[in-house]
Parts: structure tokens; C-alpha cells; sequence
């Protein structure tokens, strides 16, 4: 067998993986994917397998993980910044320098001093008025 027929072998062999592979995504998760790689096909078919194995229903647990992700994605990035725990620290490099500041019950701990936001402790370090927790990155708005 020479080297042509043995990679022709291979990659029939391969694309007849990927078939099975996306056949059986699509008897676990009754839909037929248009676009996906290989390996998250397989990824998502091993978890399935998995939930299965640990006695849990993969629909449902899949179900339930995609409305927790929903309520999670859809809360605004405001309440995502009020839920910071008190400990937290928060680290930026800005121009070369990095600056921390730690987050406590009562405000935001900036070099020894006490701040009620982000934003003015963002306004501090760049010199110019910032939203906080998008300077700390904290929101999507990159």
C-alpha cells in the first residue's frame, strides 16, 4: 500500500468518524448542527454520555444550564458590579503602571483611602472622567 492510498484510507476513514460523530449529536440533542467542528460534537456527545452515566437526564440538565447561562447573560452589567464581594481585589495596568484596589463592605480601598465608586477611583488613575467598571473591566463594553 503506498503512502497516497494510506492517507486517502485515513481521511475517509476520518470523515466516516465525523459523520458518526454528528449522527449521534443529533439523536442526543434532536437537532442536526449546520456548523460544527468535530471535536464539539464529540465534546458535547461525552457529556451527554457522562450526565447519562451519573443517572441525571441530559436534556433536562442541558435545559436547565441553558436558562440559568440566559438569567446570568441577561442581568445588567450594574448588578453584575454590586456583586462584588467585600475581598475581592481588582487589578489594572494603566500606562505601564498596575494599581489595586480591594473591595469592602462600605466602598472601594484605593491606596489607603476610601472611595464610595470605581468610577472615581478610574477617574484618579487616568486622569480623566472613566466609568469604573468598565476601566476595572467589568462590563462587556470592552
Amino acid at each position: 500500500m503506498t503512502s497516497r492510498s494510506s492517507n486517502s484510507e485515513s481521511q475517509s476513514t476520518a470523515s466516516q468518524c465525523r459523520i458518526d460523530i454528528l449522527s449521534r449529536f443529533s439523536q442526543l440533542f434532536s437537532i442536526t448542527p449546520k456548523r460544527m467542528s468535530h471535536e464539539l460534537a464529540m465534546q458535547n456527545v461525552e457529556w451527554a454520555a457522562q450526565a447519562t452515566d451519573n443517572g441525571l437526564n441530559h436534556r433536562k440538565l442541558r435545559t436547565d444550564l441553558l436558562r440559568k447561562l440566559e438569567r446570568a447573560v441577561s442581568e445588567s452589567p450594574s448588578k453584575r458590579s454590586s456583586a462584588l464581594q467585600p475581598g475581592t481585589r481588582l487589578v489594572r495596568e494603566w500606562r505601564g503602571k498596575t494599581y489595586e484596589v480591594m473591595v469592602e463592605n462600605d466602598g472601594f480601598l484605593f491606596r489607603g483611602q476610601r472611595f464610595g465608586s470605581l468610577s472615581k477611583i478610574a477617574s484618579v488613575i487616568a486622569g480623566t472622567r472613566w466609568s469604573g467598571p468598565r476601566f476595572f473591566g467589568l462590563n462587556q463594553h470592552g
